[in-house]
């Protein structure tokens, strides 16, 4: 039963299994990927054999051999947005780390995916907390996009009455002087 695990810097990764040796923690990845726990991709043997031991070893070493070699078919090509977000050939977007650790090969572009992939994840995640907000329903009416109707007081205005207009700033005048009651004589 494969888990789900939220790391920091590369988002939500799901574990098969997982290993662990002092400091070190090897995860397989649901599709057959080896990366750390923390999302990071594996960039050598020597991090599988510091953990991985029998058979286990033997299979992931298979995998780092072959990684970038086609299985059923060739891994979905990715591209990358004006913005730096990683996307599919087909421009659907990429749902999750291990399929740009499966599709690309160790190194700076790797990293620079992973890093824009986190980044793009956790601006939905600030995007859907903005929208549960009011500050978020008014930017949604500025966008011109139509936010979750609001409770109103359901009291209309009466037709071509506006409402109150916008303060002007006048100069104070002074009040009239105090008159003194007149006196009446007969």
């Amino acid at each position: 039963m494969a888990q789900k695990i939220y790391t920091k810097k590369f988002g939500e990764i799901e574990v098969e299994r997982s290993w662990t040796d002092g400091p070190h923690h090897i995860a397989k990845l649901t599709n057959g990927a080896y990366c750390h726990i923390t999302g990071l991709p594996i960039y050598n043997k020597s991090e599988l054999a510091a953990v991985l031991t029998g058979a286990d070893l033997e299979d992931a070493l298979n995998w780092f051999d072959h990684r970038h070699e086609a299985e059923e078919g060739p891994p979905r090509r990715i591209m990358f947005e004006a913005d730096g977000t990683p996307v599919f050939e087909d421009g659907s977007p990429v749902e999750n780390s291990a399929d740009l650790i499966q599709s690309l090969k160790p190194g700076p572009v790797l990293d620079a995916a992973l890093q824009a992939f986190y980044k793009k994840q956790e601006a939905k995640k600030t995007a859907g907390k903005l929208a549960q907000t009011p500050a978020g329903d008014a930017a949604h009416r500025v966008a011109g996009k139509k936010s979750p109707p609001s409770e109103k007081s359901g009291m209309k205005k009466p037709a071509g009455k506006q409402g109150k207009p916008a303060a002007v700033h006048q100069k104070a005048t002074p009040p009239p002087p105090a008159q003194e009651p007149a006196q009446i004589t007969v």
